[in-house]
């Protein structure tokens, strides 16, 4: 008998789980009684922390931050969020976190580039491939008066695609991102 009392004890204690998890209904149709389990929430404290993380820096974003202070806190964003990552199972909340992540070092390395110009010109990177990353509208370029450095020359006629554009296109990119992972994670 004694050999059957840890037995005992886990088979008590899943059902006591099991309990805890779950509520009785009727089924309005014959009168029975139906148990509805529900999983326990999907919140996981490393997706809060990245979620956390990733807000702070959406709400700097939205009330203005400089250049100098954006790349900072970006450095501090991405070590803390990839940390939190690494912890998460792989899953559409992981790659929502880690996809915001990407748009916020995307608008790091397109203002670098737009420092002296205060625009992204299509022609060469990293405007190139942000624009299409991000689906971003340019405008021709004899529009901002930009003449291209010499000795280089333009047949495409392509597009810039002005500071304030590009910044804002990113970082709705990543709030989209926060959000669609907030609802994973509240799931």
């Amino acid at each position: 008998m004694s050999h059957r009392l840890p037995l005992i004890a886990f088979y008590l204690s899943v059902a006591s789980l099991i309990v805890s998890c779950s509520s009785t209904t009727t089924n309005p149709t014959n009168n029975t009684a139906v148990t509805i389990s529900s999983p326990s929430s999907t919140s996981h404290p490393a997706a809060q922390n990245a979620l956390k993380s990733l807000r702070r820096m959406a709400s700097a974003t939205e009330v203005g931050i400089n250049f100098q202070e954006y790349g900072k806190r970006l450095i501090d964003l991405k070590a803390d969020v990839d940390e939190d990552v690494a912890q998460l199972p792989e899953g559409e909340l992981k790659q929502e976190i880690k996809l915001a992540v990407e748009a916020f070092v995307d608008a790091n390395t397109a203002w670098n580039k737009m420092i002296d110009n205060n625009f992204l010109h299509t022609a060469f990177e990293p405007g190139k491939t942000l624009q299409k990353k991000y689906s971003m509208k340019g405008i021709p370029s004899p529009d901002l008066g930009f003449k291209l450095p010499p000795g280089v020359t333009d047949p495409t006629g392509s597009l810039v695609i002005p500071k304030n554009v590009a910044l804002n296109t990113m970082w709705g990119e990543a709030r989209k991102h926060i959000d669609r992972a907030t609802q994973l994670q509240n799931q």
